[in-house]
């Protein structure tokens, strides 16, 4: 959560986005209000509740399309529960799987890391990224928190260019559409779905968007989010697992 506005505002862990209109129940949401000393806000009681299936019922014709739909089990809970059909298009532009024939990856997988402690993890996260950028690629690290991005983001700075690195943690508008070599992103899983990072031939040619997975999603179709922003649009592109055990 953070304290902007003088409000407690939840983060979807799964999209990373604020949630303006969401707060806690049974008194949570009031105690961290306390606890940072701001004004006290009455809880919330939703007045009624549509699950999604219900509205889904509601239409005859829908029509939704995604890149990553899920594993066979998350496809058959959509059949059986929503009643559609699945269609699968291929990509207009579409790599090989390289560098581990079994990855769910479209880019090149590099070998995970597993770190003992949270400074181990944090020395891998910064040695990882700042080998991408030193070679010519640009590199995008997906952190579970703000606080472990604003972490990181101190830690390469003290290394690293300060003016080539940039934070994304939905607190204020992002202003880069375009990574150019040497650049590196941190950023919470805001970063990690509906977010398209271009890249100029220059970086491709350096092996493209290198994307560094801070921990390990929740299911798969996160997971395939996370590391979609590399390669995309038939260029080249790595991603790399560092989490801490």
């Amino acid at each position: 959560y953070c304290t902007r506005a003088q409000r407690i505002i939840p983060i979807d862990r799964g999209t990373g986005e604020l949630q303006a209109r969401a707060a806690w129940r049974t008194g949570l949401a009031q105690f961290l209000q306390m606890r940072d000393g701001l004004p006290l806000h009455p809880e919330n009681r939703a007045s009624n509740c549509l699950p999604t299936y219900c509205l889904f019922d509601r239409y005859k014709k829908r029509l939704g399309l995604t890149g990553t739909i899920g594993n066979e089990a998350e496809q058959q809970f959509l059949r059986e529960h929503y009643a559609v059909d699945i269609v699968k298009f291929p990509s207009y532009k579409e790599r090989t799987i390289t560098g581990n024939a079994r990855s769910a990856y479209r880019c090149k997988e590099l070998t995970p890391i597993v770190a003992a402690t949270r400074q181990v993890w944090t020395a891998h996260i910064v040695e990882s990224a700042l080998r991408a950028a030193r070679n010519g690629q640009a590199a995008l690290i997906i952190c579970p928190y703000i606080q472990q991005a604003e972490e990181i983001q101190q830690v390469l700075a003290a290394h690293y260019d300060a003016s080539k690195i940039y934070l994304h943690t939905g607190k204020k508008d992002f202003p880069k559409e375009t990574l150019y070599a040497g650049e590196i992103v941190v950023a919470t899983n805001i970063a990690g779905r509906g977010t398209n990072f271009n890249i100029p031939d220059a970086v491709a040619k350096k092996g493209g968007l290198h994307v560094i997975l801070g921990s390990l999603p929740e299911n798969k179709r996160v997971e395939a989010q996370n590391a979609g922003r590399a390669g995309r649009k038939g260029q080249p592109g790595t991603a790399q697992l560092i989490v801490c055990d």
